[in-house]
């Protein structure tokens, strides 16, 4: 590698996820203090539009590409559809 290719990513982000209880009961019950999931958006569509706008924030600020819009809200869902499946 030359000095001038930027370096691979070499290591992949490890790390934990505590999931939102998806409803006031569910956290209640489980003495969960953060707002759960239902508390916090009223829909997906809600959870999109503010993930949408604080991605945007960020690219005006320099720390998102343009281009990465549509994943990073894409991969948003994706983890909100995985902590609001039910069994």
């Amino acid at each position: 590698m030359s000095r001038r290719e930027p370096p691979e990513q070499s290591l992949r982000m490890y790390g934990a996820t505590i999931p939102f209880a998806l409803t006031q009961s569910v956290r209640e019950q489980s003495d969960d203090v953060r707002l759960s999931i239902a508390e916090r958006y009223s829909s997906r569509e809600v959870y999109r539009e503010l993930v949408s706008k604080a991605a945007e924030a960020l690219i005006a600020e320099g720390y998102l590409l343009p281009a990465d819009l549509d994943e990073v809200v894409q991969r948003a869902i994706w983890r909100y559809n995985l902590c609001t499946a039910q069994s």
